[in-house]
Formats: C-alpha cells, structure tokens, sequence
C-alpha cells in the first residue's frame, strides 16, 4: 500500500506542473483503482478522457473499474472505446468478451475473443474461452452421433421409404445436414431444414454446399416455431424428420417442438420421422456399477455417509462396465408423433418383477425410436455402439439392495415433458415366500 500511496502521491504532483496531461490523470486514476479509491479513481480517468477522448489505455483502465463495480453496461461501453482505440490490445477484446457473453451476446463476444488471439495468438484466456463458448455451442455428443452407424441406419433406411421424387422435406435442429443430404439424396425436391444456432447453421450450409446439395436443401437459421408455410416452406411437408432427442428422449423442449410443427406446419398426410418413441427402463445391478456409483468401506473407514451427496441421476458413459438387468425391459412412457397432436405430463407406478439375482444400484433409462413401421433404434443396455450421441442414465437406489428372484420393486414414474425421472418407492420380498 505504502507502493501505491507514494505513486498517489508523485502523480498528484506531477499534474500539479501540468494539470492537462492526460496520461498523468490516467495512471493516476489507475494507481488510486489498485488503493480501493473507486470514486476518486473514476473521476482521474474521466479527467483523462475529458482531455484525450483517445487514449486508450484510460478506456481500458475505466473499463476494468466499472466492471469491478458490477456495472457491465458501462464497462461494455468502456471496453469498446478501448478496442476501437487499441484494437491491438488482446485484454480489452477478451474482457470485452467476457461481459458481452454475460449478456448472452455470445456471437460478438466470440468476435472479441478471436480478436484478442489476432492480436495475441499465446493469449491463454481468449483460447479457452472460445473452447468453453464452443461446448456450449457444439456439445460434445454432435461428432458421435453423426458417427453412430446404427443410428445413421435406421434414419436411411425410413427416409429411403419415405421420401418419393417431388417429396418436400422438413426437418427441425440440422446439426450437420446429415438428414437433410439423406432426403435430397433419395429424391427429395425440396428439402427445408432449421437450424436454431447461428454457428451451427453456417457449419451445416458448407457442409452441404461441399457435397453438392445447395440447390434441393435450403438450412433456414431460425427456431421452428418461427418457421412459416409460404415463406420458410413451400407447402406443408410430405416428410418431417427430426432428431433433437436427448439421452432422456424429452430434452431440447422436443415436445413443444414437435407439438407447435403439428399444429402450424404439417398436414394430416405428413410422414412423421420417427413415428413414436419410448422411454424404457429396467433395474440394473453388478459389482462393476455398485463400485462405480457407491462408496462403503475403504481402507478400514465407513465412507458411505458420502452417497448422500452423490447425484441420483447418473449418465453411464463407461461401455466397459458389465451391465446386469435385474428385470424385464419395460416401456415407461410412450409417445406417438405420427398419431397424437399433445402429450401432457403423466405420472405413473410399476410394480416391476425380479427376473435375476443381483445387487440393485437403481433404474436404467433408455431410449427407442420406431422410426416408421418396419424400422427402429434403441440404445439398449445390450448395445455396444463405437460413438453414440444417446447414453444411458441409471437412477440411483438410496444404497444397493440385493434383489432376487420373484421380488417386486414398486417404481414411481413421472415426467413433466422435459425430463422423466425414477423413483423406487417399495420392495416386496416375494423370493422369502
């Protein structure tokens, strides 16, 4: 502090000699920020800028006070003469980016970040935060789902019957276009597909320009509930194809999705692609999962206290891991989009039957798409897909529970249209009888 106060002190003096200088009352605005004198700090850099509206590194200390403030408006405001002035600084564009991402304007924020490696490639910050904004953006399950051969398959195949020459083709979330490309390649004479992010519908025009499909499919970078017959769609479509389902099948707002384009953009004869979906379960044990999703003793210690804090609801990324089914797969929760125009939210109880001897760690949760009459996809526990975007989730008991033969676990199933979610709320011990 001693430091700062001397450096108070020297600047106060200087601009006692020369009360215009700009530069003084800026590194004198900075020194009195470092000392926690915010008021007089802001009133030197405003001094200085009063004086020099281009001096850049007082934009950039002004900035970075009023972001320390919590006042992201004018910071933002601050940060951009900064940028404008210094357009070679690499911290006013990643600082910049930062509060513009807080504000949700992610595609400029990005433009901030890329700037700040124009001017800096080494500059670590503006690296990661272009990765972070990439997950977001991309999520890691994109690249295996497009490399998931089953799944790819069976989507063929449907669009294979489905699409005739003349067919119009509408498809909700484009990803990579690889739905899109399938339809135009069987035929299709129009194919219309959204794309809701900005960055993901660029990605997917190029991709489709390079296999040479820009003139059948058109990418439309809008949500689906913006999209218009008679301006986004020729007419309603022959085909609707959509696979925005996440790992839980309800994710993505899929429903409201699919209800809205039932509403507003197909007709009655529309092929729906898949035509219906299932949400499957089934009890699921083993000593590798029980060692993977519970603690008990370790070196001589009682840890199990600790399961309190575990998740309840667990992805099973681990292929490796023997997988014991404890009961028959069972149809939880069912969907029919060819049929149905609304699915409200259901609560239901299953009274599911043992069919093996284990140790219980909880409910494992699939999916399975029946894609049209003759064709379906499920990412059953028994599959051992090499990329897959679909995993499986297991929905944790309190603690493992042995279960045998002839033993009934009352299941408590509900979902709320954006999630299900599993819980067990008795056991009968039929195999004691």
């Amino acid at each position: 502090m001693g430091r700062l106060d001397d450096a108070i002190r020297s600047y106060s003096e200087a601009l006692d000699l020369a009360p215009d200088s700009a530069h003084n009352w800026s590194n004198l605005g900075l020194a009195q920020h470092e000392s926690g004198q915010y008021s007089d700090a802001e009133h030197s850099l405003r001094t200085a800028l009063s004086l020099d509206p281009g001096l850049a590194m007082a934009h950039h200390n002004l900035a970075w006070l009023l972001q320390r403030q919590h006042r992201v408006d004018e910071a933002i405001a601050s940060y951009r003469s900064a940028a404008r002035h210094m357009p070679g600084s690499a911290q006013s564009h990643y600082n910049l980016g930062t509060l513009l991402e807080q504000k949700d304007n992610v595609d400029e924020a990005r433009s901030h970040y890329r700037a700040a490696l124009d001017a800096s490639p080494t500059f670590i910050p503006a690296h990661r935060a272009l990765a972070d904004l990439a997950l977001r953006t991309v999520p890691l399950w994109h690249v295996p789902m497009m490399n998931d051969v089953a799944r790819n398959r069976a989507y063929q195949n449907a669009l294979n019957r489905a699409v005739r020459p003349g067919s119009v083709v509408f498809e909700i979330g484009t990803g990579s276009g690889l739905l899109a490309m399938m339809a135009a390649r069987y035929g299709a004479e129009t194919v219309v597909t959204c794309e809701a992010d900005q960055i993901v519908a660029q990605a997917a025009t190029e991709v489709i320009r390079s296999n040479g499909y820009s003139a059948t499919v058109q990418v439309v970078p809008k949500h689906s509930q913006e999209m218009v017959v008679g301006e986004h769609l020729p007419r309603s479509p022959d085909v609707f194809v959509s696979e925005i389902f996440s790992s839980e099948l309800l994710g993505e707002h899929v429903l409201s999705s699919i209800e809205d384009a039932k509403r507003r953009l197909l007709s009655p004869q529309t092929q729906v692609i898949p035509q219906s979906a299932n949400i499957m379960i089934a009890l699921v044990g083993g000593d590798a999962l029980c060692d993977n999703l519970f603690v008990a003793d370790v070196c001589e210690f009682d840890l199990r206290a600790f399961n309190a804090i575990v998740p309840k609801r667990q992805p099973l990324v681990r292929e490796d891991l023997p997988v014991q089914l404890l009961s028959d797969p069972l149809a939880a929760f069912s969907f029919d989009f060819q049929s149905q125009a609304s699915w409200p939210g259901e609560t239901k109880i299953f009274d599911i039957p043992v069919t093996g001897d284990g140790k219980c760690v909880g409910i494992l949760q699939w999916i399975r798409l029946q894609l049209d009459d003759e064709v379906a996809f499920e990412n059953a526990p028994t599959s051992r897909a090499g990329s897959s975007s679909w995993t499986r989730s297991i929905y944790l008991f309190p603690e493992p529970t042995s279960l045998y033969r002839r033993d009934v676990v009352r299941v408590l199933a509900a979902h709320n249209r954006n999630c299900p979610w599993f819980i067990v709320e008795d056991l009968t011990r039929l195999s004691d009888q």
